[in-house]
């Protein structure tokens, strides 16, 4: 369950309140975000000091405001002043789906970034952000596979829930957890081959690994699903996460009003352990090297740039990388290219470029992608010669992770009443993570390497001698064309032709020099249309209604 707080300070006598309780000069003091995680954020006043210390994860956003004549630090928020948006924020919204750390979209209205300390001075009210990094491990730090492996042991299993997906991750957790009263879910969209994948996945499973099993399946016509993803994208805030209607979805249809679950789940570890860089192949390997560092991988990165302007030439799957990376002129170009097109390639795909440029305009575009260099810059400066592969988790962790990956879920099950488990998210687990031997943390090695191993000590008795299949739809249909042609594909159309969409366009338009006119809805605009979207509900809900 998550816990509000609301730090309030008067600076004309310099009070500082917690939940209206004073605290006075000298204290100190945690304020509870995650028990599940263990998460907690540091509170201290000193000398006419406030310092907030954010958690390491950033389960919950911090959200800091002045207010008239006074200050709010709240993750509540119900009690921010809302006024207009930011332009900046919302380019950052159409082109990520989330805001980047130093950005707003709400006129007044910050974020404290992860790991970062909000500094405030209380007479003047004028404050400062101090970032750190992640603590890389030293070079004489040594764990094994097994040290790993009990970080993804859990002691209360038959008082868990698991998500099972399917994939390599939830069915490690599943086997490291074994137990045939266990609860498990398994979240289905009707007609999309992948989903259907992953169930016959699970269905091969033997009894102690899907204990108790259910499946929730959702057919995009049930308009339920439209109630879901209304409410999902309001209550967001400033986040398009694209699957959070599915999980307001599904948790609600396994919420009961006397059980409260935790849902177990391996979320984030794609990013935790490879950095998202997903794939087994050797060009996926030699593309994951590239973004490393170490003396070996930065030899690897030198050729892929000399080789990249003739690669980038010839339609192959790699196009959009290599001509992304011939163009980088330095490290934070690079490195920002991999997180301005979707924490995949250097570089923006062009036909995606052509559209944000259309609409938010070259002078926005390029003001984003300078924001971005001098966030990645910052991040850079906190990290030694040696350190790249913390510094790229750092940018995973401070901006696709926090920003929006691990929100759908959590906000979902938060609620419904329930919590979550996200079992990567761990400090101790990423330290021994990156001090694991060179065959498994160089990104040359095979893609996920630690959970291969630790799944093939368990495989007998994961997988059933003779496993029930479900059938598979003949005409196989994108996730797009499916949601286009249901209840939320419908709900967009209706509300695109809405006078108050129109008021809503002329709005930014005239506000912002933002032009959202003339977005189609198609698949090939889908993320365009859900972030535009939301960016609509936001405007009804917090800024035209107040």
């Amino acid at each position: 369950m998550t816990t509000t707080f609301c730090l309030h300070i008067t600076p004309l006598n310099q009070v500082v309140t917690l939940d209206g309780n004073e605290l006075i000069d000298g204290c100190q003091t945690s304020i509870c975000e995650s028990q599940k995680h263990e998460s907690f954020y540091q509170v201290r006043i000193e000398n006419g000091f406030l310092e907030l210390d954010n958690s390491c994860f950033g389960f919950e956003k911090i959200y800091f405001q002045k207010k008239n004549s006074s200050f709010v630090i709240t993750n509540d928020v119900s009690l921010l002043d809302v006024n207009g948006f930011v332009s900046e924020g919302i380019a950052s919204i159409l082109t990520f789906g989330y805001l980047l750390p130093t950005l707003t979209l709400y006129e007044g209205i910050n974020v404290l970034p992860v790991r970062a300390t909000l500094k405030l001075n209380l007479a003047t009210l004028s404050y400062d952000i101090l970032d750190k990094g992640i603590n890389s491990p030293s070079s004489v730090e040594r764990s094994t596979v097994k040290s790993v492996e009990s970080f993804l042991k859990l002691n209360n299993v038959d008082c868990s829930s698991f998500l099972m997906s399917g994939g390599r991750d939830s069915r490690v957790i599943a086997a490291l957890n074994p137990s045939d009263v266990k609860k498990t879910f398994t979240f289905m969209l009707e007609g999309f081959k992948p989903d259907i994948d992953d169930l016959n996945n699970v269905l091969s499973y033997n009894n102690s690994i899907i204990g108790n099993h259910k499946v929730i399946r959702a057919d995009t016509k049930d308009k339920t699903l439209c109630d879901s993803y209304k409410t999902s994208t309001i209550e967001a805030f400033d986040h398009v996460h694209a699957g959070r209607w599915k999980f307001d979805y599904f948790i609600k249809n396994v919420s009961s009003e006397n059980e409260r679950l935790t849902f177990v789940n391996g979320q984030t570890a794609d990013t935790i352990i490879c950095l998202n860089l997903t794939g087994n192949d050797v060009v996926s390997r030699i593309r994951r090297a590239a973004f490393y560092g170490k003396y070996s991988h930065r030899a690897v990165k030198f050729l892929l740039k000399q080789l990249s302007p003739v690669l980038g030439m010839f339609p192959n799957k790699y196009q959009m990388y290599f001509q992304g990376l011939s163009q980088a002129k330095n490290d934070a170009e690079y490195y920002a290219g991999y997180i301005l097109n979707d924490i995949e390639f250097p570089g923006i795909e062009r036909s995606k470029q052509k559209r944000l440029y259309k609409i938010l305009g070259s002078a926005a575009m390029e003001n984003l992608y300078a924001k971005t260099k001098r966030f990645v810059d910052g991040k850079i400066s906190l990290y030694g010669s040696g350190e790249t592969h913390a510094f790229m988790l750092d940018l995973c962790l401070s901006t696709f992770i926090w920003g929006m990956d691990m929100r759908g879920l959590r906000e979902a099950c938060h609620r419904y009443g329930h919590s979550t488990n996200f079992l990567f998210m761990n400090n101790e687990l990423i330290r021994n993570l990156l001090s694991l031997p060179a065959k498994y943390t160089s990104p040359l090695s095979q893609y996920k390497r630690v959970l291969s191993d630790i799944e093939r000590k368990y495989k007998k008795s994961i997988f059933k001698d003779n496993p029930t299949q479900t059938s598979i739809p003949l005409a196989e249909q994108s996730f797009e064309k499916l949601i286009i042609d249901g209840c939320i594909g419908d709900y967009w159309k209706e509300q695109f032709s809405t006078k108050e969409f129109e008021e809503f366009v002329k709005y930014i338009l005239h506000q912002h020099q933002i032009d959202l006119s003339g977005i189609e809805i198609s698949t090939t605009n889908y993320t365009l249309v859900d972030r535009t979207m939301s960016l609509f509900l936001w405007y009804k809900k917090y800024i035209k209604s107040c």
